[in-house]
């Protein structure tokens, strides 16, 4: 087993960290409690799918009893699978209360879950040779023409499943790579399978190539004519933007399908990797240029909706000089049990920071105010939060009306009694309500 490490001068001096089991967290013991909540609700979404599934499986026949046969075992395995990945980072099972986990929201805050990039992983790790060496062959690529100095220190921002940070250190040889990701479900997997153990995994297809097989156990391990793993790779979980990195500390810093995926814009994002790196050092992108879309909501800020030459201007702009940029047509997620497959168009670019700039504040710096920060202050009774709590009694209200007798009619009767709407538009709007948590239900 080759030794994963952290070198003392890639982080800063009073840097706090937690390890577990053999992984390094760099997150606060709130946001790591936060990402455990949300692998909890996500849980126990499964469970209730299971719950679903035995139920409809009672009553079918044929086809269709093979199919959720099929579902609920696979789903069965995939939480004792998850179970055993997270076991390092704390108790995952199911909730026995549901209902508080969602009436918290707790899940709702980001835009991956537990089973968000679940393809990812068997790309990177089982069958998606043809695609990790059309990545690989891109950034050797870049590289080349980037610079000939060597490169010791290696900084990895969304690494995710972890194949590309792997094969960047197998191949460049740096003396150490630190790979970040926000994920924990994701380091573990990129850090088990990177130090030559086998992992079992089941995928699960949108559109599965035998209707009937909607999952696969999948075996995720290296390549069996793969060359020892290196020493010196590391897989933490972090956050890009607020890990206690030492700045001027790397030598490359490498973001793949990143930059439009973090909640932040792409100047804030240019100023931080400026500061990580020294002087001359590289800043390597690639992935998608749809930068829109790590915008939340469907009109987002028009001056943040960069287009693919706006963000390279934005680059130039952050102290980077770009060296080559490039577009490739790749496949991308072509899983051999799907049906569905897509080729994706890809920039890339290498740029070498000539100097420093002030850094960006963003979202993720902003300080919160003391009554967040602390478990101890007063809550103060801000006016958002009087609105929140009238809605929400609205909604406790609505449910406690159904009775398993009463219609849309007759409650939006109540409502109209009581003053609170009049009945012609308390139809519609609890119609809407119900019918929203009915969908919400359904995808479980």
């Amino acid at each position: 087993m080759p030794t994963r490490y952290v070198r003392d001068d890639l982080l800063q001096a009073d840097a706090e960290f937690a390890r577990h089991g053999e992984m390094l967290s760099l997150l606060n013991d709130d946001a790591l409690s936060h990402w455990l909540a949300r692998f909890k609700r996500s849980t126990g979404e499964i469970q209730q799918r299971i719950t679903a599934c035995r139920q409809a499986h009672a009553d079918s026949r044929g086809a269709a009893r093979q199919r959720l046969g099929s579902e609920i075992s696979h789903l069965e395995a995939y939480l004792e699978q998850l179970s055993a990945l997270l076991a390092p980072f704390g108790q995952v099972s199911p909730p026995e209360t549901m209902g508080t986990y969602a009436g918290l929201r707790v899940g709702l805050a980001e835009h991956t879950d537990i089973t968000g990039y679940n393809t990812n992983a068997h790309r990177d790790w089982c069958w998606g040779a043809r695609e990790n060496e059309q990545a690989l062959a891109i950034v050797s690529s870049l590289l080349a023409s980037a610079s000939d100095e060597p490169i010791e220190k290696v900084l990895v921002l969304g690494a995710g499943a972890g194949r590309l940070a792997f094969d960047v250190h197998q191949s460049l040889a740096p003396m150490t790579t630190l790979a970040l990701d926000i994920n924990p479900l994701l380091v573990a997997i990129a850090h088990t399978v990177s130090s030559g153990a086998e992992l079992h995994l089941t995928e699960f297809p949108a559109a599965p190539r035998d209707p009937l097989e909607v999952g696969f156990r999948n075996e995720l391990a290296l390549a069996a004519n793969a060359p020892r793993p290196r020493s010196g790779l590391r897989f933490a979980v972090g956050d890009a933007f607020t890990a206690p990195l030492r700045e001027g500390a790397f030598d490359l810093v490498l973001t793949p399908w990143f930059i439009d995926i973090v909640p932040q814009s792409v100047a804030r994002t240019a100023s931080r990797i400026n500061a990580l790196l020294r002087p001359g050092g590289i800043w390597l992108n690639t992935g998608s240029s749809a930068f829109a879309a790590n915008r939340s909501g469907d009109f987002a800020n028009p001056a943040e909706c960069q287009s693919q030459a706006e963000a390279l201007e934005i680059v130039r702009a952050n102290g980077f000089e770009l060296f080559d940029a490039r577009d490739d047509e790749i496949d991308y997620l072509c899983s051999p049990h799907s049906r569905q497959s897509r080729r994706e168009l890809m920039h890339s670019w290498s740029s070498t920071k000539l100097r420093q700039v002030e850094s960006i504040r963003g979202v993720a710096d902003n300080r919160l105010p003391e009554w967040l920060a602390s478990d101890s202050e007063p809550i103060p009774a801000l006016e958002a939060f009087r609105y929140q709590a009238e809605a929400t009694k609205i909604h406790a209200y609505v449910m406690a009306l159904i009775d398993g007798e009463r219609s849309i009619a007759r409650i939006a009767d109540v409502f109209d009694k009581q003053n609170l709407m009049p009945a012609s538009e308390a139809r519609p709007a609890i119609r809407e309500m119900l019918t929203t948590m009915w969908r919400e239900a359904m995808r479980l």
